[in-house]
């Protein structure tokens, strides 16, 4: 955390820029063409024994949206464990070599990405779960959920929701997003649900039977964020954590 911290820190001071792609490549009825990045060695010690020796990597994706306002499919949003969040603009074209992809956390306090979500009819507003749901042993804790209103240029970090309509705040560090999803007939209304995310790194870390689990919702775009209860009758039923939300 002390090297991300110097890394955010210089990066205020300089003016960067980056393309980017990601891929696979892997026998199936269709063809896949290996877009990148290079894997570099998980193990730089060269000690057999070293802890995550896990030979060449690429990481792990962990969101991937197509902006549904975008009719050529070209505008994709991908998110990482803990890669950030990166855009293309012409992840369509015809030569996979040439798309090209530009990163939108670099300047944001984590670049743990759970979910994505975009407002229906406005590409402008992003809603970004932050942390990893998978539930591994390095996944990385949520600081809470990012939004932006201009296509990821700037963010603002919501670290807390209400505790019920009428109750008190709930801290969102620590947790996971798996899901944020926007209602189609309703704009205004966006769906976010939060879990495990493994051991993690840091404080606030979740455990089996956080009673911060479950699903939380927003009424103003994704400015304030309420936690839903659920009942069975009139019993009240215990938060699990979720691991994806269907609208």
């Amino acid at each position: 955390m002390v090297a991300r911290r110097k890394a955010r820190n210089s990066n205020k001071q300089i003016t960067q820029s980056a393309t980017h792609a990601a891929g696979g490549s892997f026998t199936t009825s269709q063809t896949w063409s290996l877009i990148g990045p290079s894997p570099i060695l998980s193990n730089l010690t060269g000690s057999p024994t070293a802890d995550y020796n896990y030979g060449p990597v690429v990481g792990r994706v962990t969101a991937l949206f197509v902006d549904p306002t975008d009719a050529t499919g070209n505008t994709v949003y991908l998110g990482g464990a803990t890669g950030g969040l990166w855009r293309s603009t012409n992840a369509a074209a015809a030569t996979p070599s040439a798309v090209t992809w530009t990163p939108l956390l670099d300047s944001q306090p984590t670049l743990s990405v759970g979910a994505v979500g975009i407002q229906p009819g406005n590409s402008n507003l992003i809603i970004l779960g932050t942390g990893e749901p998978d539930f591994s042993i390095d996944s990385y804790y949520a600081l809470g959920l990012l939004r932006s209103t201009d296509q990821g240029a700037t963010w603002t970090l919501i670290s807390s929701a209400f505790d019920g309509p009428n109750g008190p705040p709930i801290d969102l560090k620590g947790l996971a997003f798996s899901s944020v999803v926007f209602s189609s007939d309703n704009p205004n209304l966006v769906v976010a649900g939060a879990g495990a995310s493994g051991v993690g790194f840091g404080d606030r870390i979740e455990t089996v039977t956080d009673s911060r689990f479950g699903i939380y919702y927003s009424t103003d775009t994704g400015q304030t964020w309420t936690s839903a209860t659920f009942h069975d009758g009139t019993i009240l039923i215990a938060p699990w954590s979720v691991s994806s939300i269907v609208y």
